[in-house]
């Protein structure tokens, strides 16, 4: 036997146990021939090795939105003559308007899409022997998008529980992060929870609670945040009122002083009822914004000897907040 044939024979071996169900032809050993003068005759110390068709099958990983390129696996030692690629029975570039086979046998796909998944089956034809048929599974991988963007600003009251959102896709599935003020906090205690589909919620929300809070989403093929910033909506607070007043008589003044942000009312109440009169209001905004009103209830006693009870009532949008005091008796 010839130093090529048994090469030939040796790979085949290889190749064989390398690769399930590949099988030598029935009748490996044929005689070749030789050429004399007298024609062509038989040489029993020569042997032809007949490879026959094997069916391939490879996975290849491409990015949504981005180009791939497939490969034709094969093993053949003969010379190639073409390739071709078929999808669903139809020609390549029938089937995919996006695909181009180049004429190194390479299979090109431009800005694939979901639906380009799948399998792909390319042919091989060799000169001096049968078509190598291969099959290609492309798999499609995506970056992590937001489906939403989620709200820039969220408002809320003291006490109120809120939901911040970040829904999200990618594949593989995205881990989400999250991050107040630009560090990473524990999103699952008593009171601030996250769900596995990113959603952040926090219970009884307080002043503490007021900030940015930014999800980052992330897989091995990039990442995406957003922010959303958390606005504390404050009802006002009464930064003074007169003290009270025991054994008072004639003119009586009492003062109150609330602030606030945005929009603020005071009124006074006696007996639960709402004092229109004798009132006067002087309204201030503070370097920093906050609307600051103070409100003077004029009285005059003659005397008593119950106890009078007046209220102050500070009130905004956002809620109201009141405190009381007293004259007599006297």
């Amino acid at each position: 036997m010839s130093h090529a044939s048994k090469t030939a024979l040796s790979l085949v071996a290889i190749f064989a146990a390398i690769v399930p169900g590949f099988l030598l032809a029935e009748n490996p050993t044929l005689p070749t021939t030789t050429t004399t003068s007298g024609g062509s005759t038989a040489n029993p110390d020569e042997r032809i090795v007949f490879i026959p068709q094997v069916e391939f099958v490879m996975k290849t990983t491409g990015i949504r939105g981005e180009n791939a390129t497939l490969e034709c696996p094969f093993f053949t030692m003969n010379e190639i003559v073409r390739v071709t690629w078929t999808r669903r029975r139809l020609p390549l570039e029938q089937a995919n308007e996006r695909a181009i086979v180049a004429s190194d046998g390479k299979a090109h796909i431009q800005n694939l899409t979901r639906n380009d998944r799948g399998s792909y089956q390319c042919t091989v034809y060799v000169r001096g022997g049968v078509p190598i048929r291969s099959k290609v599974k492309l798999l499609i991988q995506e970056r992590p998008t937001l489906l939403v963007r989620p709200a820039a600003v969220k408002l809320a009251n003291a006490g109120d529980s809120i939901a911040l959102h970040c829904p999200n896709h990618g594949r593989p599935t995205p881990r989400v992060v999250w991050f107040k003020d630009g560090v990473r906090f524990n999103a699952n205690n008593e009171r601030i929870i996250q769900y596995p589909n990113g959603k952040l919620f926090l219970f009884r929300v307080g002043s503490t609670d007021a900030g940015n809070y930014t999800c980052r989403v992330r897989n091995h093929h990039g990442e995406v945040v957003a922010t959303t910033e958390v606005i504390m909506l404050e009802s006002p607070s009464i930064a003074f009122l007169t003290e009270p007043k025991v054994a008072a008589k004639g003119r009586v003044t009492l003062t109150c002083r609330a602030m606030s942000e945005g929009q603020l009312g005071i009124h006074w109440e006696f007996a639960s009822k709402k004092l229109s009169h004798k009132i006067t209001e002087r309204v201030e905004t503070e370097p920093n914004g906050l609307k600051v009103v103070t409100s003077s209830l004029d009285l005059r006693i003659t005397g008593t000897k119950r106890r009078w009870d007046f209220t102050c009532k500070a009130k905004n949008e956002h809620g109201s907040v009141k405190q009381s005091t007293f004259i007599g008796p006297y």
